[in-house]
């Protein structure tokens, strides 16, 4: 087991991450990011010469990050979501990391069995699309108890609730992301 950290900014945190004797990473990648393949025109050159720097010091991506709720009908991040997360897995698929984690996020006015069809609406050409570039899917399991209703942003918080995930959208490259800090 290797211990880590989640950044944005791997080249910028390097001297952290060696400092620590951190050996892995997660790179967290929303638009507009470091890592985001439509950030800039040298995008490509940028995350590849990343890549280098990273192996150069020992330091491997563990997964890439993006979590935003892909379920809020209310929310741009269920339209842009999906969208920038299928572009996630060239990304990963470029740097050979086998794992890009998200949420499967919520409509927090419903409840988790409710929000079951629109996850398999979202999730299942996405675990597709993930599949084609060999790249597993990992979900976060945080509540996230943001809002009003304290109902949550995230359906991904329990077995019963991950039974019902995976059997909506029975692919073999979806899972669960440990984080020992939910």
């Amino acid at each position: 087991m290797k211990i880590g950290m989640l950044t944005n900014n791997p080249v910028g945190e390097l001297p952290l991450l060696k400092s620590i004797g951190f050996k892995s990473i997660e790179v967290l990648c929303w638009p507009g990011d470091y890592c985001d393949p439509k950030n800039g025109t040298d995008a490509d050159e940028r995350i590849k010469k990343m890549k280098e720097t990273l192996d150069e010091e020992g330091i491997e991506i563990s997964a890439i990050g993006y979590y935003p709720n892909h379920l809020d009908p209310e929310s741009a991040d269920s339209e842009i979501g999906p969208k920038h997360l299928i572009n996630l897995f060239k990304v990963a698929e470029n740097l050979g990391v086998e794992t890009v984690c998200t949420f499967a996020g919520r409509d927090p006015k419903k409840s988790i069995s409710d929000n079951i069809p629109e996850f398999k609406k979202v999730f299942e050409p996405i675990a597709k699309q993930a599949q084609d570039h060999g790249v597993r899917i990992a979900f976060e399991n945080c509540p996230m108890m943001y809002n009003s209703l304290m109902l949550g942003g995230n359906i991904a918080i329990s077995p019963r609730a991950w039974d019902m995930m995976f059997d909506a959208v029975p692919f073999d490259n979806l899972g669960l992301e440990y984080d020992p800090s939910h």
